[in-house]
């Protein structure tokens, strides 16, 4: 179900079908605005709509939806902010990239009843993910809802030297935060186990006793045998 703003949208005025408008102040602490930018389209029944923002500075870069009702120019706002959201009582979760607030129409009208498949296209830059040891594959689009942040299906789309682009699913506007988790652990030499190699050890030889000088044996059975045979002749 898509939901209004939890808080102040960009401009005063009702929820009506047909009155999409905004544009005004949304209610963020103008000390934690850091650039504050806005786009405006024509909508008209069942177009596809894109809203589309500067680069310089913003990290947003579409905002993209299919209207159901004609309203007449809508105005769509980013806010990039130095922190977290002054408009929320609890941080992101993981390592924070930027904190932002996105506000399309009057309150109450980017709803289901106007709106269908409603995206958010973003950058994320390189530097940060290497130098603050993001999983690329954790970076997701955070939305504040509900008085909680939700994690937003959220897909890589595009790459290039200094940043990796992603578009992200939302039912509604509000605060948002882009953020990702850091690995696990570092790959190398650190995490890799060496398989145990035990050596064959060959028996030691049994010791055996000593039997005297080689050829003892034989000597001392001659001796005797001479030593007879001079007793026979002897005795004859």
């Amino acid at each position: 179900m898509i939901r209004g703003c939890n808080s102040p949208s960009p401009s005063n005025g009702n929820g009506g079908g047909s009155s999409g408008g905004g544009g005004a102040a949304s209610g963020e602490d103008l000390y934690n605005i850091v650039l504050s930018e806005t786009d405006r389209q024509n909508i008209y029944k069942n177009s596809s709509i894109s809203f589309i923002f500067d680069p310089e500075g913003n990290i947003v870069r579409h905002i993209n939806f299919t209207a159901l009702n004609s309203a007449g120019k809508v105005a769509a706002k980013v806010e990039i902010l130095n922190n977290t959201s002054t408009l929320v009582s609890t941080p992101p979760p993981n390592e924070v990239f930027r904190n932002q607030n996105i506000w399309v129409g009057n309150a109450g009208w980017a709803t289901e009843r106007n709106i269908i498949d409603a995206t958010v296209v973003f950058t994320v830059e390189k530097s940060w993910i290497t130098e603050n040891n993001i999983d690329e594959s954790s970076i997701t689009l955070c939305r504040y809802s509900g008085d909680a942040w939700h994690e937003l299906v959220t897909r890589k789309i595009a790459e290039d030297a200094n940043s990796l682009q992603f578009e992200a699913e939302t039912t509604g506007f509000s605060p948002f935060a882009v953020s990702g988790k850091k690995t696990m652990g570092e790959t190398g030499a650190e995490g890799i186990i060496e398989p145990t190699v035990t050596a064959e050890k060959t028996p030691a030889p049994t010791p055996t006793e000593e039997k005297g000088m080689p050829g003892f044996g034989l000597f001392a059975g001659m001796s005797i045998l001479l030593i007879a045979v001079q007793l026979l002749r002897k005795n004859n």
